[in-house]
């Protein structure tokens, strides 16, 4: 019997299944738990059949990170794009990056604390999966170049941001025993004060 030719609709429908069912395997283990056979057993295909939609573990990979980073991408350039003040951006910037990766832990997982040098090795550097990065040092220089932030080097200080809020989201995803507060508010305290320290001058 033939096999039913799928419409364009059904394919990305169920690509995107598959790549929930990876990012699932790896939020609760790792992604060297991650086999194409377990994720095959998981969406209910052969492998064989799996292997028509990802030829390999690497392209699969590739379409989920691609999906993830173009998302947080757009949220990004939105904001920056509308926020004419640099300091206010900044903010919103971080707040919708934390957004992005509380709403969908298991993503944040398989984007930014899993990796296998021989899937994403120069992956990540690509100038499209820079983008949110780079946005956020465009404004952290604006906000140095009109005197807000104190002088630096934007690199540097948007890095030390990003870091403060990455590192406290991770916390946040992957702390089970302490009794943390809500993410909103450690969030929100831990961007304020370190904004705080880089403007020029106390309000």
């Amino acid at each position: 019997m033939p096999r039913h030719s799928m419409s364009e609709e059904e394919l990305e429908r169920t690509k995107s299944r598959i790549l929930k069912e990876a990012g699932f395997i790896v939020g609760q283990s790792s992604l060297a738990s991650l086999s194409m056979r377990t994720l095959a057993e998981r969406v209910g295909l052969t492998p064989g059949a799996l292997y028509r939609y990802f030829p390999s573990k690497k392209e699969m990979l590739h379409a989920y990170w691609d999906s993830g980073l173009k998302e947080l991408s757009e949220r990004i350039v939105a904001i920056s794009s509308d926020e004419v003040e640099p300091v206010v951006a900044i903010r919103n910037m971080f707040a919708a990056y934390a957004e992005f990766c509380l709403e969908d832990p298991d993503r944040f997982r398989v984007i930014f604390l899993e990796s296998d040098h021989s899937l994403d090795e120069g992956y990540f550097q690509q100038p499209a999966h820079l983008v949110p990065y780079e946005q956020l040092v465009e404004r952290v220089a604006e906000a140095v170049e009109a005197g807000v932030f104190r002088p630096g080097d934007p690199h540097l200080l948007a890095q030390a941001l990003w870091s403060a809020a990455h590192g406290a989201i991770t916390l946040l995803i992957t702390e089970t025993g302490l009794p943390l507060s809500p993410p909103h508010d450690l969030l929100s305290i831990i961007i304020d004060t370190l904004m705080r320290g880089l403007l020029a001058k106390e309000p």
